[in-house]
C-alpha cells in the first residue's frame, strides 16, 4: 500500500511539508510506513519550496521591501540561470503582523528580490503568484524596477492602492531589467484586473479592504490601468492573469515589450511536471490532499481540485483534509473528493491557537482512518 501527501500550505499556518508531517504523525501507525509527502503549491505561499531540496539549487537570501515598508529578508531558489521566487516571501500576507493596511501595503520588494536574481546571474525568472497582502497592481514592484510612476510634480508617488491616485506620469524607460530576460508568472487564479471578477471585488476583502471601500480601491487600480496602458499603446486589464497578487500579474505583464518574453503560467501545471505529480499518483493507492480553508475556490486551478482531477483521471481515491470546509460530504464527492475531514469546525480565535491545537486535533481526527 502507498498513501501519497499532496497538500498545499495551510495559509499563515504550516507549510505543505509541515502539515504532511502533522498528518502523517496523526495516522495510525501502520499507515504512517506507507506514507510519502510530495510539497506542492499552486503559486501561492510555499512555491519556493518545492525547489529548495532539489540538487544543484542554490538558496539566495535578500534585504528586501515589506508590504508595510520595514525591512525583511526574503529568499529565493535557483537553478542554473533560472531563478524562483515567491510574491509571499517578499509581500505576502502573512508578513503583515498588526492589521492589514491594504491601502499602503507595496509590490516594491518583489521588484527588489527580482532586481537580486539578475545580479546573481538569472537569465529566466520565475514568479509566482498568490498570498500577497497588496493591491496595487504591481505599481511597488515597476518602482523598484526603475520604472518612474511620478504625480503632476514630477515625485514618486506614495506606496500602495492609496497612491494611484496621484499618479500622472508613467516612464518606462529607466526600467533596469536586461532585454534578454524571461519572465514566468506562475498563477492559480485567472481574474483579470478589474471588474466583478477583478482583484478587488473577488480579492480584496482577504487583503482588508472594506465592501464601502472597493469602489475606491478599484478606482485607482483603473487610473493605474489607463495611464500605464497609454504610455505602454497595449492592453492587458483583461488578461486571464491580470488581477493576480492584487493586480501585480498586470503590473508584470505591461513588461512584455521590453523584454525576450512575459508569460503566465498555470502554477500548480508548473510545479506537478517537475516533481512527476501525475506519475506519482498513478503508482499511489490512495491520495490525501488539502489546504487551510475548501471552498469552492479550491478546484479552480488551486492545488486540491487540480490533485483531484489527476486522481480521477488515474481512478485513485482522494481525501481532503483541511483547517476549515465549506464543502458539504456531498458538494466535496461530486468534485472528485472521496471525503472531507475538518481539523476544526468554526475559525479558531487566532492563527497561533490554530497552529497550537492542530496536531492533537488531527490526531484525534485521524485515529480511526481508513482505506
Amino acid at each position: 500500500m502507498k498513501i501519497l501527501l499532496a497538500l498545499d500550505s495551510f495559509k499563515g499556518t504550516f507549510s505543505s511539508e509541515e502539515i504532511a508531517q502533522h498528518i502523517k504523525r496523526a495516522l495510525p501507525e501502520h499507515m504512517r510506513r506507507a506514507c510519502a509527502i510530495q510539497v506542492l503549491s499552486d503559486g501561492g505561499e510555499g512555491f519556493t519550496q518545492v525547489f529548495k531540496s532539489v540538487a544543484g539549487a542554490k538558496i539566495h537570501r535578500t534585504e528586501v521591501t515589506a508590504p508595510l515598508a520595514e525591512k525583511i529578508i526574503a529568499e529565493f531558489v535557483q537553478l542554473g540561470q533560472r531563478a524562483i521566487m515567491e510574491t509571499s516571501a517578499a509581500a505576502g500576507l502573512t508578513l503583515v503582523k498588526g492589521a492589514l493596511r491594504p491601502d499602503l501595503a507595496t509590490t516594491f520588494g518583489v521588484g527588489e528580490m527580482m532586481r537580486a536574481a539578475v545580479e546573481v546571474g538569472a537569465s529566466e525568472l520565475v514568479l509566482g503568484l498568490g498570498g500577497s497582502a497588496t493591491c496595487d497592481g504591481g505599481a511597488g514592484a515597476l518602482q523598484a524596477l526603475g520604472v518612474l510612476l511620478l504625480d503632476q510634480a514630477k515625485h514618486p508617488i506614495p506606496f500602495g492602492n492609496a497612491g494611484l491616485a496621484a499618479l500622472a506620469t508613467v516612464d518606462f524607460s529607466p526600467l533596469a531589467l536586461p532585454p534578454s530576460l524571461s519572465l514566468l508568472l506562475a498563477s492559480d487564479v485567472k481574474n483579470p484586473l478589474l471588474g466583478e471578477n477583478g482583484a478587488i471585488k473577488v480579492f480584496g476583502k482577504q487583503k482588508g479592504v472594506m465592501p464601502d471601500e472597493e469602489p475606491y480601491f478599484e478606482a485607482r487600480l483603473a487610473h493605474f490601468a489607463n495611464l500605464a496602458e497609454a504610455a505602454r499603446h497595449q492592453g492587458f486589464r483583461d488578461v486571464e492573469g491580470a488581477g493576480a497578487a492584487g493586480g501585480l500579474g498586470f503590473g508584470m505583464l505591461l513588461l512584455s515589450p521590453f523584454l525576450k518574453s512575459v508569460k503566465i503560467i498555470s502554477g500548480f501545471k508548473f510545479v506537478s511536471e517537475f516533481v512527476h505529480l501525475d506519475e506519482q499518483i498513478a503508482q499511489s493507492d490512495v491520495v490525501i490532499t488539502g489546504e487551510g480553508k475548501l471552498d469552492r475556490t479550491s478546484f479552480a486551478g488551486k492545488v486540491v481540485g487540480s490533485v483531484a482531477r489527476l486522481c480521477q483521471q488515474h481512478r485513485k481515491p482522494c481525501v481532503a483534509i483541511a483547517g476549515l470546509c465549506e464543502l458539504s460530504q456531498q458538494d466535496a464527492k461530486d468534485l472528485g473528493i472521496e471525503k472531507v475531514f475538518a481539523i476544526f469546525e468554526s475559525m479558531p480565535p487566532s492563527l497561533e491557537k490554530a497552529k497550537a491545537d492542530t496536531p492533537s486535533r488531527l490526531k484525534t481526527l485521524l485515529s480511526d482512518f481508513a482505506l
